[in-house]
């Protein structure tokens, strides 16, 4: 990738000019953040699609073994921890702070299994142990959305 200083109206384009629109849109200012294994603090996100985008990058084996997202005004947050095809789901609860929900599948093994996280091995229930495509759809509904959780997914109360 290289880098400019020139200004984007010297860009070109007419080959898509509704791109050119959006990026003379500022975008609001959002009470969304995100904090991942690499970062000591929390970085405001300008977009739910960065969100997505760091979610799907998520994988112990490349460096990147945990990513959390949340929003500032709602108080919510989820955290995705392990690989693509092999990750936890965190959940924040309301007014606890010792507290969160892991996301499970509904009548799945309780068979206890590790999912590696670089440095740390977390031990959950098999029917915690999600893809990347639940992160996406914890995500959407719970930060993003209502603070639902996802069609097809339970979550379970864990204290520390």
């Amino acid at each position: 990738m290289t880098t400019t200083t020139g200004s984007l109206a010297l860009l070109n384009f007419t080959f898509d000019p509704e791109l050119g629109a959006l990026l003379d849109v500022m975008p609001e200012e959002r009470s969304w953040w995100w904090t991942a294994a690499h970062t000591p603090i929390e970085h405001t996100a300008w977009s739910a699609v960065f969100l997505h985008d760091l979610v799907s990058v998520v994988n112990a084996r490349t460096g990147l073994p945990w990513a959390v997202c949340g929003d500032t005004g709602s108080g919510r947050w989820f955290q995705v921890y392990g690989e693509p095809d092999a990750c936890t789901v965190e959940l924040s609860i309301a007014g606890d702070t010792n507290a969160m929900a892991i996301l499970g599948i509904p009548g799945g093994s309780s068979e206890m299994v590790a999912v590696f996280g670089g440095e740390h091995t977390v031990v959950v229930e098999r029917r915690q142990v999600l893809t990347l495509t639940a992160a996406h759809a914890a995500l959407d509904s719970w930060v993003l959305g209502l603070g639902c959780v996802p069609e097809g997914f339970d979550v379970r109360r864990v204290h520390y």
